[in-house]
């Protein structure tokens, strides 16, 4: 009966749309390969697809995304849905990052949803109102572009900013050098794409820059680390290090290094991370040979790549590690600059739970432990926990910055599923953590009416995987409510505690939403990655399997109201379940999704990710990339869920023909009659501006409102915390 309505509805949509979208019919075939590669027959149907000059490639684009834009839009309820989207974006009018803590002030990037901008409050005080330093604002009106702010870095002597920004949501980013006290841009540094720059003084830095070539294949072959002195051009700029360099550093092709000043003012780390492999390699040597000469430089190795080094980061004497090269709850060991073969223990392996992160100020090392998937805080030197408002998780430092802090107060984010996301102080005088205003209390930060359960799902090897489920109080537990899962499984990321005030559209329709942390993921530490990478990659989305069943046998949901959900990575995952098992699900939106990795070599970065999912010019690794490959597995005359693709026109990661050609293939093979929609967004890799953040938001959720007949009537969405 379903599917009778899904039809009657769709051919109703198509006759209205007639006229409005000139739609270009779906080929069985275009530009059709057939070949065998290490003994594995392939099919590739839509390989014509991957040349996106191609004026038919283009108009099949245009005519889907068009097609998909005007259905979506007439699915009942679109509107009101979009609305209550807007109200719930714009009701967090202020988020926040963690603060970055030097010895004279903290400074804290906030993105405001009000005039869709960027700006950084500086605090004497943390408790204290902010003052305001700078803005992007003024340049979003003068150059009639959205500037993000990706990252920042205040220099030693509090001048300047050095600020990584893009433009309208571009993954290729610039360094602009911003005078706080001139209250202006007074220079800038290209084609740095995301890698941290680092101060020498306050009148100059060094910086990581991308190769500047028109080839995008060539854009990670030879990333360069140089120096830049302020109010000199950049052409004129040093190069330190490159795969050409003479150099005792082990640097090849692909690798992205970067150097940073430690905080003994006296010697440089020089990182490399390798591939998208989650453990870099360090190096250290003494500042003054790096800037005299760099084939001259004595750099000491201070950890390998085998050292398993999850994250450092240093005080003015030593250089701290936190590894799971012994053991995979990990520990903290730290070095001095100057003898790096000597290793002292800091914090041992937690018995119950692993060591996440850790923060090193001039005092104490603070340390995040992981225990059923929340986080405790420990300070390392007392030896004791930091007691803290409320159960969630814990962000210590920005994702794959450093964690050295300059400063010795103790800043950091602290959510879960049911509070927003805050940021508090430790308060060591008094024992006690308590909220700041960097991050100002939304009107929807602490909903009343959410349950949140969280539970373990045996997989099909028996592996106990976590699972968070989230609803409103309300909502009854009698098979019949639409679901969502949630899913990534990949490079060893968390799917960690955070409340999304745009879910509570969902949860005010009677929606439940299931994340999923299966295994690909960190969630459960070191182990819990490698058990789903590579040749093991097969057990993320059979974990999917095994909660999607669970969702299902425990009367949370059916088959016929199951949706799923993952992006980027998460594609496999979620590609691979629906193609293994289509009968578990209703629905499925693919969000910039990665689903042909046996064309890895063909996207500009998918060399990078041959650590997480294997190498197409290798034998071994080609069978599991064949066994991982989502459009290799679409069957014909096989009944699929309704789907929905999402892609950047401008995506730097996930080429547009890759998700393109899957849905092709979806669409012309599968049996019944659901739809499968292709949407094209401006930007990059899921990042664009607000007001296209929200219509995405507003698609998926029609699209999983209309394809699991979710409640049409929204209740008010309960203002709950401070405005």
């Amino acid at each position: 009966m379903i599917y009778f309505q899904h039809t009657f509805f769709l051919l109703y949509l198509f006759s209205s749309l007639a006229g409005i979208a000139q739609v270009q019919p779906t080929p069985d075939i275009y530009g059709e390969v057939h070949e065998i590669k290490f003994g594995i027959e392939l099919h590739d149907p839509y390989r014509g697809f991957e040349n996106l000059e191609d004026a038919t490639v283009q108009q099949w684009i245009n005519g889907k995304n068009g097609q998909a834009q005007n259905i979506l839009e007439k699915v009942p309820n679109y509107t009101a849905i979009h609305h209550e989207l807007q109200k719930l974006t714009a009701a967090t009018s202020v988020r926040a990052r963690v603060p970055i803590v030097n010895q004279a002030y903290s400074y804290v990037l906030q993105s405001l949803s009000e005039n869709d901008s960027y700006r950084i409050l500086r605090y004497r005080d943390p408790l204290e109102e902010g003052e305001m330093i700078f803005s992007t604002q003024a340049m979003n009106q003068r150059d009639s572009v959205r500037y993000g702010v990706y990252s920042f870095y205040p220099s030693p002597d509090d001048r300047y900013l050095a600020l990584q920004m893009d433009k309208d949501g571009d993954d290729w980013m610039e360094i602009y050098l911003f005078d706080i006290e001139a209250q202006q841009v007074t220079e800038y540094l290209d084609a740095t794409m995301s890698f941290f720059p680092s101060w020498i003084d306050g009148e100059s830095l060094f910086y990581t820059q991308i190769n500047q070539t028109d080839d995008p294949n060539e854009f990670f072959s030879n990333i360069k680390v140089k120096y830049h002195q302020l109010g000199t051009d950049q052409s004129e700029d040093q190069v330190l290090l490159s795969k050409d360099s003479n150099s005792a550093i082990d640097y090849q092709a692909g690798d992205f290094p970067s150097f940073s000043v430690l905080p003994d003012g006296q010697h440089v780390q020089c990182a490399i991370a390798r591939g998208v492999s989650p453990y870099p390699k360090s190096y250290i040597a003494p500042l003054s040979q790096v800037l005299e000469s760099s084939t001259a430089t004595h750099w000491q190795l201070s950890y390998d790549f085998d050292d398993k080094v999850i994250q450092d980061g240093a005080d003015s004497s030593f250089l701290y590690m936190l590894s799971s090269q012994d053991t995979e709850a990990g520990k903290i060991t730290r070095m001095t600059f100057t003898n790096p073969t000597e290793h002292q223990v800091v914090l041992a392996a937690p018995e119950n739970g692993y060591l996440k992160d850790m923060k090193i100020t001039p005092k104490t090392v603070y340390a995040e432990i992981i225990k059923n998937g929340l986080s405790t805080l420990w300070d390392v030197n007392q030896n004791q926990p930091i007691p803290l408002p409320f159960q969630g998780s814990i962000d210590l430092h920005e994702s794959g910055s450093s964690a050295t802090a300059y400063g010795e107060t103790l800043l950091f984010g602290l959510s879960n599923w049911s509070h927003g996301y805050g940021i508090y102080y430790y308060d060591e005088s008094k024992g006690q953590v308590v909220p700041t205003n960097m991050r100002p209390a939304g009107p929807y930060d602490t909903p009343e009416n959410l349950a949140v359960e969280e539970t373990t799902v045996t997989s099909h090897d028996g592996a106990l995987v976590p699972v968070s489920i989230i609803y409103n109080k309300t909502t009854k537990r009698d098979g019949d409510s639409p679901a969502i899962i949630e899913v990534y499984g990949a490079y060893g990321e968390s799917l960690a505690p955070y409340l999304s005030v745009e879910m509570l559209a969902w949860y005010n329709r009677g929606g439940i939403l299931a994340v999923a942390h299966v295994r690909g993921g960190g969630e459960k530490g070191t182990a819990w990655h490698e058990a789903g990478k590579l040749s093991r990659k097969e057990n993320s989305w059979k974990d999917l399997i095994a909660v999607a069943q669970y969702l299902v046998d425990e009367q949370y949901s059916t088959p016929e109201k199951l949706g799923v959900m993952g992006g980027s990575a998460g594609g496999i995952t979620v590609g691979r379940a629906i193609t293994e098992q289509p009968d578990l699900f209703a629905a499925a939106v693919l969000e910039f999704p990665s689903l042909n990795p046996t064309r890895l070599d063909q996207q500009t970065d998918g060399y990078l990710q041959e650590d997480e999912f294997g190498s197409p010019s290798d034998s071994a690794a080609f069978g599991y990339l064949h066994r991982m490959d989502v459009y290799h597995h679409v069957a014909s005359g096989q009944d699929y869920p309704a789907l929905l693709f999402t892609a950047g026109r401008d995506d730097p990661r996930i080429p547009l023909w890759e998700p393109a050609k899957v849905a092709a293939k979806f669409e012309t093979r599968r049996a019944n009659d659901q739809p499968t929609l292709f949407r094209v967004y401006e930007g990059g890799h899921g990042n664009s501006a607000s007001d296209e953040e929200v219509r995405m938001l507003a698609d998926k959720f029609a699209f999983f409102a209309w394809q699991l007949e979710a409640n049409s009537t929204s209740q008010p969405s309960v203002p709950t915390g401070q405005e």
